[in-house]
C-alpha cells in the first residue's frame, strides 16, 4: 500500500497476533466501525469489524452482520473512491 494508514495489532485470544492497517473509522447510526486489511495480504479483501469504545481500557472489537458490511463498505466506497 502506497498511502500512510495507521495499523493495529488484535489478538485472537489464543496467543496469536495478526497486523492490520486502518483504512478508515466510519460511525453509523450511534455504532462505531472499523475497516482493517491485513499488512500481510495481497487478496483485497477487507475485515469490517464493530467496536466498542472503552474508556481507559482497550476497545473491543466484534463481528458484524452482512446488513451492517454492506452498509459500512458503502461508506468506505463513498469516502475512499480511491480503493476501488
Amino acid at each position: 500500500m502506497e498511502e500512510k494508514f495507521d495499523t493495529i495489532t488484535l489478538s485472537d485470544g489464543v496467543g496469536g497476533s495478526n497486523e492490520f492497517y486502518v483504512l478508515d473509522n466510519p460511525k453509523i447510526k450511534d455504532q462505531q466501525y472499523i475497516v482493517l486489511y491485513p499488512i500481510d495480504s495481497n487478496d483485497g479483501e477487507v475485515v469490517i469489524m464493530g467496536v466498542k469504545v472503552s474508556k481507559g481500557k482497550n476497545d473491543i472489537y466484534f463481528s458484524v452482520s452482512d446488513k451492517e458490511v454492506e452498509a459500512v463498505f458503502k461508506v468506505l466506497q463513498k469516502n475512499h473512491p480511491e480503493f476501488f
